[in-house]
């Protein structure tokens, strides 16, 4: 069997659309607001199934009456939520990290 060399894609690995849910924040990296375009929003509507565990967010141009402020921070290259109350509420747990996302019908859906 012959050595076959590994070139590195980038210094990290393989760019992953995901979020991870800090303290009372929950973070979007830099490549789900690239491929899902969320700089032109400045709010979010958040959903939470039950049932299959999973977080939606509809991200929205207007604020609705239970929208939360959505910050995008350019420098950096990445997008947050405050949502205390939501995560409290349905008690989620307060340290997850790397949880994929991606594109179901209207919403942007996250599997805790």
């Amino acid at each position: 069997m012959a050595f076959e060399k590994f070139c590195k894609i980038r210094r990290r690995g393989i760019k992953s659309t995901t979020i991870s849910i800090k303290g009372t924040y929950i973070y979007f990296t830099s490549s789900s607001i690239e491929k899902y375009s969320l700089t032109t929003y400045p709010y979010v509507n958040l959903w939470f199934d039950k049932e299959n565990k999973k977080i939606g967010f509809e991200f929205l141009l207007r604020q609705g009456q239970d929208s939360f402020k959505f910050s995008y921070y350019r420098r950096q290259n990445f997008g947050k939520v405050c949502c205390t109350s939501f995560l409290k509420y349905h008690n989620i747990t307060l340290f997850l990290d790397r949880l994929s996302l991606y594109k179901e019908k209207k919403l942007l859906t996250a599997r805790i």
